[in-house]
């Protein structure tokens, strides 16, 4: 159970954990009520903690690897032109992405580009995809510029694959990678998101200032949850170090009783030959 512990501490979660500061925000639904409404409060929240010299960069998305707080959901998706038969359509896990979010989390683009401010409510429809879609649906073929057929919203809608960036472990060092899209969030804006932020320090360190340019945007919703990436890490095998540290327990249990009971034999067999 040791070793299993340590090895789950080393095993590669597809991208920089260290120095990672997440913070959960979820506005008030009648106050943000259109997406241009939703879209300009995070731009507007992302822009403050830009200010704050300490954090490298900022951004946002629905789902965070490892976080039980977000929008998590799957829809079908094939290769435009490739539509499977019957039952067998895949699904992906859809996530929505503020421009910046690969580089800030550290995730890589393998190919292609990450989501820019063009990529605007206005503008054509992108998606980005993982490794493990891109080999689902294209096999060894690169992806970039080609379509892909997302079943989602106001029904099967052709989009165009912008970038393809590496697989990343989202339940945590356990699970095993699934095909993502990530979408713009300004072309499918959603209200509660987490924000993340690199820092060019210890992340808690500057966590309320971060927090407190994060309410002063709009100061009645909530900006809560504060954490950091390596936390989320943690928790995410905290019942193998529970598991780990039970097991432990009982044979030193074993160990503290055996050694009350040999030392009281031998004091007792001492004081029995004491004159």
């Amino acid at each position: 159970l040791a070793r299993t512990f340590a090895e789950l501490r080393r095993v590669d979660v597809g991208f920089d954990t260290s120095n990672l500061l997440v913070m959960r925000i979820t506005p008030d639904a009648a106050r943000y009520r259109t997406p241009a409404q939703t879209t300009d409060y995070y731009g507007r929240v992302l822009s403050a903690l830009r200010e704050l010299p300490a954090l490298h960069s900022v951004a946002a998305v629905t789902s965070l690897p490892m976080s039980t707080i977000g929008s998590e959901f799957t829809r079908p998706y094939w290769r435009e032109g490739a539509r499977p038969e019957g039952n067998a359509v895949p699904e992906a896990s859809i996530r929505m992405a503020t421009p910046g979010y690969f580089a800030t989390l550290g995730l890589k683009v393998i190919d292609g580009r990450e989501f820019t401010d063009r990529d605007a409510a206005d503008a054509p429809r992108v998606v980005i995809v993982n490794q493990k879609l891109a080999a689902t649906a294209w096999g060894g073929e690169n992806p970039v510029g080609r379509n892909l057929v997302l079943d989602y919203q106001q029904g099967p809608y052709p989009y165009e694959v912008v970038g393809v960036v590496r697989d990343d472990r989202h339940k945590g060092p356990r699970s095993e990678p699934v095909a993502e899209i990530y979408i713009p969030h300004a072309q499918n804006p959603y209200l509660v998101m987490n924000v993340i932020a690199r820092t060019n320090m210890d992340p808690l360190a500057v966590a309320q200032t971060a927090r407190a340019n994060a309410l002063r945007v709009d100061p009645d919703q909530p900006v809560h949850s504060v954490t950091t990436m390596e936390q989320l890490l943690g928790e995410s095998v905290q019942l193998d170090r529970f598991a780990m540290l039970l097991i432990t327990l009982f044979p030193l249990g074993g160990l503290i009783t055996a050694a009350g009971g040999v030392y009281a034999l031998l004091a007792y067999t001492v004081a029995q030959r004491r004159r």
